[in-house]
């Protein structure tokens, strides 16, 4: 496997306080870890590079960095979501805290440990497709666990521009609403039937 290669498993991150750190993976490796326990230490580091594959902006994201793609498709998941990552490198930890954007104000950070299981479930997984380059090969476990069915369809959608885009994805699921997210971006032709 070469710096190509993510793999996430079933049995992701849970809410906690701080997060590890860990250059050898998310430097050295490219990864974010097989679990996406370095995800936050990712985000933290290069979330001001553009994603490399420019289909996979956000519409409504304000540039091709990957922090504000992240916030845009989040926020199809939890409206309004903002994501705040920070290397505390006195303690060798990174913190990860959600806001919400209500109107014209921004709420107070939360932790991930007061916000839904799902949220930070699923940020491993859009991550992992918003940084991928073409030629690459992810593999994901249940990217539609622990969240709603809306959001479930988004991740399918997002999972079939990264796969019209060079990424080679094997997606193991038992969501018929990941598979309609496809189907969707199917019909809309975002991706044809015989790529999928």
């Amino acid at each position: 496997f070469t710096k190509q290669f993510q793999y996430l498993s079933a049995d992701r991150i849970s809410p906690q306080a701080s997060y590890e750190v860990s250059d050898y993976y998310i430097r050295d490796l490219n990864s974010l870890g097989n679990h996406g326990e370095y995800t936050a230490h990712y985000i933290a580091e290069y979330g001001l590079t553009q994603l490399p594959i420019k289909a996979l902006k956000h519409p409504d994201a304000p540039s091709l960095s990957l922090l504000d793609n992240i916030d845009k498709w989040m926020s199809e998941i939890s409206p309004g979501i903002r994501i705040h990552a920070e290397l505390q490198p006195a303690m060798n930890v990174v913190s990860l805290n959600y806001a919400f954007q209500q109107g014209t104000e921004m709420t107070a950070d939360f932790k991930p440990q007061n916000v839904g299981f799902g949220l930070t479930f699923v940020l491993p997984v859009l991550t992992t497709i918003l940084r991928a380059k073409p030629g690459d090969l992810v593999i994901i476990e249940n990217p539609e666990a622990h969240l709603h069915p809306a959001g479930q369809s988004v991740i399918g959608r997002l999972c079939s521009i990264a796969a019209e885009n060079g990424v080679q994805l094997f997606i193991e699921t038992h969501s018929d609403h990941f598979l309609n997210g496809v189907r969707v971006a199917i019909r809309e032709k975002v991706i044809p039937a015989q790529e999928v």
